[in-house]
């Protein structure tokens, strides 16, 4: 399992307009990261992602 979530993220950060790829569980440990992010980013990036995902449009 772990070479098939490794081989999706090198497929995603082919795509030129991605900087990063980071990969949490839903406790939000890292289970793996790509390029500009590590896994001490993990905690920040899942409370942004958890909380851009609670917002509406107006």
């Amino acid at each position: 399992m772990e070479a098939i979530l490794e081989q999706h993220l090198e497929d995603t950060v082919k795509n030129p307009s991605i900087a990063g790829v980071l990969c949490t569980d839903s406790q939000w440990l890292s289970l793996g990261c790509l390029r500009t992010l590590s896994d001490e980013h993990a905690g920040v990036i899942s409370v942004l992602a958890r909380q851009a995902a609670n917002l509406r449009p107006h």
